[in-house]
């Protein structure tokens, strides 16, 4: 497989996040607030929805500007008569199905907070995940030139900006902004982040409350 790459314009930047609340405003604004000057959520007297998508954005997301990811993708075999073919139509049906799954995951996120917690974050990562040693990388700058040859790599981002059908909440409407592509290699090192000993470190910085809980300010 592979993916053409370019830098990552600032509409492309950052993720959605889904956000579950328990609670009155005001014992969630206590809890917001933590992090936040509280006067952002003193603007309204409404309740806080209980489920609602947050959208962080920036250089401090998962997603930064500048960083180059996947446009347009490419997948090199060979047809019944042995000669080479190329094309996408076999890994968009790959990673519709990755889509399609992580849907199904914010589908059947409960309305119930578990534990009771006044603020509840969750990331729904989508993942392709692809042999190792057949992810290929080819970066191009912004006038259209190629600045690398084609370069293994573990894991990529392809942004896709998907809308996943039948899902409400409060806000924004939710949006897949990118899928990983991955090697097994890319998966499991991905899994031991967000898994191992240094996983509160990198889920504080890719979901640092901060920012989360300033998203709030909106409702």
């Amino acid at each position: 497989m592979l993916v053409y790459r370019s830098n990552r314009t600032v509409y492309e930047t950052g993720l959605n996040i889904v956000a579950h609340t328990c609670g009155d405003r005001k014992s969630i604004t206590e809890v917001l607030s933590r992090h936040s000057p509280a006067h952002l959520f003193f603007d309204s007297k409404g309740e806080f929805p209980r489920l609602c998508t947050l959208s962080l954005e920036g250089a401090g997301t998962f997603y930064p500007p500048g960083e180059f990811v996947g446009k347009s993708v490419d997948v090199v075999s060979r047809d019944g008569n042995g000669r080479f073919r190329s094309g996408d139509t076999e890994v968009y049906c790959r990673w519709t199905q990755a889509l399609q799954s992580a849907t199904s995951l914010l589908k059947n996120l409960s309305c119930e907070n578990e534990g009771q917690q006044k603020v509840r974050l969750t990331w729904v990562v989508p993942i392709l995940v692809v042999p190792d040693r057949r992810l290929y990388v080819v970066d191009f700058e912004d006038d259209g030139t190629q600045g690398s040859a084609p370069t293994t790599v573990d894991r990529t981002a392809f942004f896709v900006d998907y809308k996943p059908p039948s899902f409400e909440s409060s806000g924004m409407p939710f949006r897949f902004r990118h899928l990983e592509i991955m090697t097994y290699s890319g998966i499991k090192t991905f899994t031991e982040q967000i898994t191992g000993t240094d996983s509160r470190d990198f889920l504080r910085e890719q979901l640092n409350e901060r920012i989360c809980y300033q998203a709030f300010a909106c409702f």
